[in-house]
């Protein structure tokens, strides 16, 4: 059997978590959502797989526009982030802490 190794990026310390939740990725974010809505005509009822998901910040817009979000992370801390963020913002994803 293959022993896992970690990511050297990892997000191990709460710090290194809240500067990554808090980092702007905005433009990048658009993108990448205007095309996934492009490629699909509708994202509503769909289940969506978000892998690295950090701190849910592409999982909860598509949330919004009506998706069944899961995120998965290495990070427990980034795990943490994003249902604290997700339950402030009154969105239903699934969040798992999965190594």
């Amino acid at each position: 059997m293959l022993k896992r190794i970690p990511e050297p990026d990892l997000m191990d310390s709460d710090e290194q978590a809240q500067a990554y939740a808090s980092a702007d990725f905005s433009d990048a974010n658009k993108i990448f959502l205007s095309t996934m809505l492009y490629v699909s005509s509708s994202l509503h009822g769909k289940a969506i797989l978000d892998v690295g998901c950090g701190g849910g910040l592409l999982s909860e817009p598509i949330s919004r526009i009506g998706a069944n979000v899961t995120g998965i992370d290495a990070s427990v801390k980034n795990i943490k982030i994003a249902k604290l963020h997700s339950k402030k913002n009154k969105l239903k994803i699934q969040w798992f802490f999965i190594t």
